[in-house]
């Protein structure tokens, strides 16, 4: 009975260290899979100043070991990235984000554009609105667009008849003939548009 306990011991004790070799032969055995590319999801991106947006990394093989990254700005002045992809602009301009993979160094790049915000035009008026100028005179019409910051200024002149009165590209009116003619002053951003009646003396 003795002899049976201690063989049964012995046997138990054979089993377990045989069942630890063969974890332990497994886990040496386990292969390392390296990385053998990464691809970003864009390739150029536009931001306006102080925008974000995140760029998503796509480390191939999908099984790969190790699919840590780092990230890098060329020109931080013009954008940031942190270490989740995520990319601020900073200042109007260009610069490229470079991802690159902790395995083999794998890298791919992204063209960032920064621009500053756009500031639509929301209504001109003319100064003045109605006007007198005689035969071969001339008159200054000015223009006033709102909002004041905004990033297009430029506005086009016409007559509806330059028998009458003519303007040139700074609203500078001048008379022709007598009789009446009206100015339209037409915004680039938006179209929009005011007018100023002109009445030309002699």
């Amino acid at each position: 009975m003795k002899k049976s306990k201690i063989l049964s011991g012995i046997m138990l004790s054979a089993m377990i260290m045989s069942i630890a070799l063969v974890s332990c032969h497994k886990h040496k055995n386990d292969p390392k899979i390296p990385v053998t590319g990464v691809k970003l999801n864009k390739q150029n991106i536009s931001l306006v100043i102080g925008k974000q947006e995140v760029l998503l990394p796509n480390v191939a093989p999908p099984n790969a070991t190790n699919k840590k990254v780092t990230w890098k700005a060329q020109n931080a002045g013009i954008a940031t990235v942190d270490a989740t992809g995520k990319v601020t602009g900073v200042a109007a301009g260009k610069t490229t984000i470079i991802v690159t993979t902790a395995d083999r160094a794998k890298t791919d790049s992204c063209i960032v554009t920064v621009v500053t915000a756009t500031v639509p035009v929301q209504l001109i008026s003319l100064t003045p609105a109605t006007a007198i100028v005689a035969v071969s005179k001339t008159l200054q019409i000015k223009a006033d667009i709102t909002p004041a910051n905004a990033t297009n200024t430029k506005v086009t002149w016409k007559s509806s008849d330059d028998k009458i009165a003519t303007v040139d590209a700074t609203g500078l009116v001048t008379g022709k003939t007598k009789g009446e003619a009206t100015i339209k002053a037409t915004t680039d951003d938006g179209g929009r548009a005011a007018t100023c009646s002109v009445t030309v003396t002699e």
